[in-house]
């Protein structure tokens, strides 16, 4: 293209050597417009736009780094590394050049050498603002590399997770013991249980494993004339799509030994070589765009399907691989492994709207609805552990996990059951639950807990509110009743849709726990119900994750405690206030019960429940699902209740039956006022 360019100023004295200062504004002029690009997230523009500045300005420092980022936004990170160092190279008193190496060494995970790239940035600043950004920086990465040696020093390593530490594993050898013991094999882990649904998922993932494992390079032999270091690969092509299909299941089964990344590398190799896929050199939009030009140009769906499934599983097993490395982030916020979440994302959903008129067993599995689902939730588990790692919180990341969460509900809704056969006998009926629980009831409970997480975020960052007493006096703080009354919704239906012995629903009572004592009016007994169910899941999972993987510090087991403390030796019927906090410079000079709490607890009961106010009752939330379950055929639900203890099954009931006399009651003019100047003041701590 340069070439071309240069062809035409041939022909006149003047025209052959162009003043330099034309030169410099072209460059200058392709510099916004790369800038610009970049600005909306075309990282291909941008890098064409840099590319051909460079070509008029090929020493500027400036434009090296600009390109060095569009390539790190494109995962291109040799390229973004040499085009980093030529920064420097150009200007080396230039601090951003060397910040920009930085940035890019981290992601190569290069850590040592990204501190004394910022080093160096820092000693070539002036600007003390700049300086301290750097060092912070540097602080960051510092803490990285502490706490992966206090990993190697517990005895764990980067890697997703320890074979020998797997939960599945685990399990497994729990079933030989039974068998060994004389129980029937078969009878467990039961029908519909976590334990079942990890077990299986694992025992999918050691065959994909083992035909990883058969990946092998061969020279090739003098006949085919091959350039210099040229090979050939060998192995099962069907291998990738059986590892990502096993992900995601259940992201808790995966790990890689000694070698495995390599034998994945040689997989990518081949499957790229023998489908003719679309690598990520595209954006989703062009991708796809490409795949549905070769379709008319006379491709046929066997030939497409593959390719554009490869497109979309490499993208999400690239994501699975980076989740699980501790990351630097990307100079947009991000992760390495949200990007590919995302990516996978966006192929998926591109692919369903331009190919929609497509049979679906045309299109393949890889765009199901219930793959999409997977790998929506896949992201959304990544954008929490990016938000968990963003100070300050980040409002852009909550709404996101909540669109997440939206639409995961949305599609469990609009086909909540398997389209595969009924269960009418053993086979079927295992059949169908074993299909069930992973791509129905899971992947709903899922997106109800992102729900609870983003409305616990706004109530708890964005909307919270501070307490005014009677007499005027600004009392302490406390979050938002109308989101933390929905967080507490949203974590109890995600744990209700899930069986009691999986992990993720017990976590998701304790933080359901949480919400409903920072808001405040619910009654003991449904605080003291919640509780036991988190406590006995605990024991079921406990022997194979271990009773610490949900630590004593958890936000919900402190909120609870503290809330029993305060409430020791009441009834269950008691109507508990929020636990608040006290800004700083706000005085303690009040009583903080009568003047604070009860007001605050009087309004929430008179303020409607759509509006976020009325008493929260979560126990009611899970035996209607539990309910729902039930009615649906699901194993072993009918049981859930009667295994808790009766004392707290018998204190919930005398708490419902009060719940529902009060709502019918509060109906009636006056019987409200009553109850906050006369029953509250009786019932509330």
């Amino acid at each position: 293209m340069f070439q071309t360019s240069a062809s035409a100023y041939r022909g006149t004295a003047a025209s052959q050597n162009p003043p330099a200062v034309d030169n410099n504004a072209r460059s200058d002029a392709l510099k916004s417009q790369g800038n610009i690009h970049f600005g909306k997230q075309d990282f291909q523009a941008a890098l064409t736009a840099y590319s051909q500045a460079l070509a008029l300005s090929p020493r500027s420092a400036a434009l090296y780094s600009n390109r060095s980022a569009t390539y790190l936004q494109l995962g291109q990170l040799e390229q973004a590394l040499a085009d980093a160092d030529r920064a420097v190279q150009f200007d080396p008193t230039w601090s951003k050049a060397y910040r920009r190496r930085g940035n890019v060494l981290e992601v190569l995970d290069r850590l040592d050498e990204a501190i004394d790239a910022y080093w160096e940035g820092r000693n070539n600043e002036t600007d003390q603002a700049v300086k301290a950004d750097l060092g912070r920086m540097i602080a960051a990465v510092e803490r990285r590399i502490e706490e992966r040696t206090e990993l190697k020093r517990r005895g764990g390593d980067d890697s997703i997770m320890s074979v020998n530490d797997a939960p599945a594993k685990l399990i497994a050898r729990e079933i030989d013991r039974r068998i060994s013991k004389g129980e029937p094999p078969g009878q467990w882990p039961p029908l519909g249980s976590a334990a079942r649904r990890l077990w299986t998922a694992d025992m999918q993932y050691t065959e994909a494993l083992r035909q990883l494992s058969q990946f092998q390079k061969h020279n090739l032999p003098a006949a085919a004339n091959a350039p210099p270091g040229a090979f050939g690969i060998s192995g099962p092509l069907q291998t990738l799509a059986d590892l990502t299909s096993v992900a995601m299941e259940d992201f808790k089964v995966v790990y890689f030994g000694e070698g495995d990344l390599e034998k994945l590398q040689l997989c990518y190799m081949l499957e790229q070589q023998q489908r003719g896929a679309i690598g990520d050199n595209m954006n989703p939009v062009q991708t796809i765009a490409e795949y549905k030009n070769r379709l008319d140009d006379g491709a046929s769906w066997d030939i497409i399907r593959p390719a554009l499934q490869l497109s979309i599983r490499a993208a999400f097993m690239n994501g699975i691989i980076k989740d699980g490395f501790l990351e630097p982030r990307l100079p947009n916020g991000t992760t390495p492994a949200v990007e590919d979440f995302r990516r996978a994302v966006d192929l998926t959903e591109e692919a369903r709207r331009v190919f929609a008129n497509v049979p679906g067993h045309v299109r393949g599995r890889t765009l199901e609805k219930t793959f999409l689902r997977g790998l929506k939730i896949r992201l959304g588990e990544a954008l929490i552990k990016l938000y968990n790692h963003t100070d300050p919180p980040s409002l852009p990341i909550i709404e996101e996990i909540k669109h997440l969460g939206d639409y995961i509900v949305s599609s469990c809704d609009s086909s909540p059951l398997p389209e595969v056969e009924p269960p009418t006998n053993q086979e079927t009926t295992e059949r169908y639950w074993d299909l069930y629980v992973p791509h129905w009831g899971y992947p709903r409970a899922m997106g109800h807990i992102f729900r609870g997480m983003a409305y616990m975020q706004l109530g708890l960052h964005w909307n919270r509110v501070q307490l005014d007493s009677r007499t005027g006096k600004k009392g302490p703080s406390t979050g938002n009743m109308r989101d933390l009354r929905t967080a507490a919704e949203e974590y109890t239906t995600g744990a209700a849709w899930l069986p009691d012995d999986d992990v993720d629903g017990t976590n998701a009572l304790w933080m359901a726990i949480f919400c409903m004592v920072r808001r405040g009016a619910y009654y003991l007994g449904d605080l003291q119900l919640l509780r036991t169910m988190a406590l006995h899941q605990q024991g079921l999972w406990g022997p194979w994750f271990g009773a610490d993987y949900i630590p004593a510090g958890h936000s919900g087991k402190l909120a609870s405690s503290e809330a029993l403390r305060q409430s020791e030796g009441a009834d269950p019927d008691t109507i508990c206030s929020p636990l608040v906090e006290w800004s700083e410079g706000v005085e303690v000079d009040q009583d903080i019960l009568g003047e604070v709490l009860m007001p605050y607890i009087g309004r929430a009961l008179q303020t409607p429940e759509k509006d976020g106010g009325g008493m929260i009752m979560l126990g009611k939330i899970i035996r209607s699902i539990w309910e729902e379950r039930r009615r649906l055929g699901e194993p072993g639900v009918g049981a859930l209740w009667d295994g808790l203890p009766s004392r707290i099954r018998i204190g919930w009931e005398g708490v419902w039956k009060m719940y529902e006399k009060e709502r019918l009651e509060s109906r009636q003019p006056g019987v409200t006022e009553s109850l906050n100047k006369i029953s509250l003041a009786e019932r509330v701590v």
